[in-house]
């Protein structure tokens, strides 16, 4: 009699994903840095206590309206939030309805190979590493 064991790996599928990164924008970068989250799972998830790391640095989710902040730390399945790195800024910049979240963090390398994730307590649901682009793409 043989046995045979089988061991399958499951490739992770993050239910919450970084979509974005704008790390150069056109003219001065400063406090005009943000970064798109999508929720891409069938159930929503509550961010509050969760962070955002940028150069190894871990960095706390603002619960708007704190920092000019809008919408809610509660992100539904198949939405989008910003962390910006100035909420009032960001919203002068775009014509966004959705939620902003201010983080405050100091500056993302505009010279790419960076790499950002967010994360509760316990787990990192998604990171991206960016490349170098011109200003503004």
């Amino acid at each position: 009699m043989a046995i045979v064991v089988f061991s399958f790996l499951a490739v992770p599928v993050f239910s919450i994903r970084v979509s974005e990164v704008m790390h150069n924008p056109d003219g001065s970068d400063t406090n005009r840095e943000w970064v798109e989250i999508y929720n891409n799972d069938s159930v929503e998830h509550n961010l509050t206590g969760w962070k955002f790391n940028s150069g190894g640095s871990d960095h706390t989710l603002n619960v708007p309206p704190a920092n000019n902040g809008t919408g809610s730390m509660v992100l539904a399945p198949g939405s989008y939030l910003i962390i910006s790195q100035d909420a009032a800024s960001f919203l002068s910049d775009y014509n966004f309805t959705g939620t902003v979240i201010d983080s405050s963090w100091t500056g993302l390398s505009n010279s790419g190979n960076e790499t950002v994730w967010i994360k509760n307590s316990t787990i990192i649901f998604d990171n991206v590493t960016y490349a170098t682009v011109p200003e503004g793409n």
